[in-house]
């Protein structure tokens, strides 16, 4: 299912954002305000102004975007990574691209703690967490996305010797191409939420989330593992294009 097909006239474009210390994130930190720019190449010319300077500004948005592309390409996309957490509670600038994919979920949610009378959140969303796997290519950047909130999310396997929760959560799946953003739904995924034990040795690699990208058959692939165990049920082929 197509949940958006926007371009950049239609809505801000916030783009994939990248791990902290990279270059794309530099690349990512130093550029202007994109959605600021937007605004000024999209609305009606003020007095004194024309038409021509929003496509001047449109046109900065493009090359911008193609050049952040051209120079954070994903070397061995096949290879198994780690997904990334984002902490999506307080809006920040490293985490927009990942709210902006789930602002309606986010926005149920908080209406649903609203519904039930609590207002802890009114500053910010309520408890909302996404996880993440992004794969740049020239052209294309594809953003992998699992939002654990409490209504939208069920228990799916729990190993209490080691902390681990893994719930059943909600998967989009947005492409990024040019200044056009396509979002799509792909019904559920697994997530996985650690709360290790009081004194408890934790292993980072004994219980993690992981996920690939084959591009011969544009598919997203995924798996997880708890206190070294795959996890039933959690490993998955997403394909980028349905039939």
């Amino acid at each position: 299912m197509t949940i958006e097909s926007n371009t950049l006239a239609g809505r801000p474009y916030a783009g994939p954002v990248a791990s902290r210390g990279s270059r794309a994130h530099q690349s990512i930190r130093n550029m202007p305000n994109i959605s600021m720019l937007i605004e000024i190449a999209t609305r009606s010319p003020r007095r004194g102004e024309s038409w021509a300077r929003g496509r001047l500004v449109l046109g900065m948005i493009i090359t911008m975007t193609q050049a952040l592309h051209a120079q954070t390409l994903t070397k061995d996309p096949g290879a198994w990574r780690s997904v990334a957490y984002a902490d999506l509670q307080i809006a920040a600038p490293s985490t927009a691209t990942y709210g902006d994919i789930w602002k309606d979920a986010i926005e149920e949610n908080n209406r649903a703690y609203l519904a039930r009378g609590d207002t802890r959140f009114a500053n910010g969303n309520a408890p909302v967490t996404e996880a993440h796997f992004v794969i740049w290519s020239p052209t294309k950047s594809v953003v992998f996305s699992v939002l654990d909130t409490a209504i939208g999310c069920t228990v799916h396997y729990v190993d209490r010797s080691v902390g681990a929760i893994v719930k059943k959560c909600p998967m989009r799946i947005a492409q990024y191409e040019g200044v056009t953003v396509r979002t799509l739904g792909r019904g559920k995924s697994c997530f996985l939420e650690l709360r290790p034990p009081p004194k408890a040795s934790v292993d980072a690699t004994g219980s993690a989330a992981y996920a690939s990208y084959d591009v011969r058959t544009k598919t997203v692939k995924t798996g997880m593992i708890v206190n070294h165990k795959a996890v039933d049920g959690c490993s998955s082929s997403i394909p980028l294009y349905t039939q």
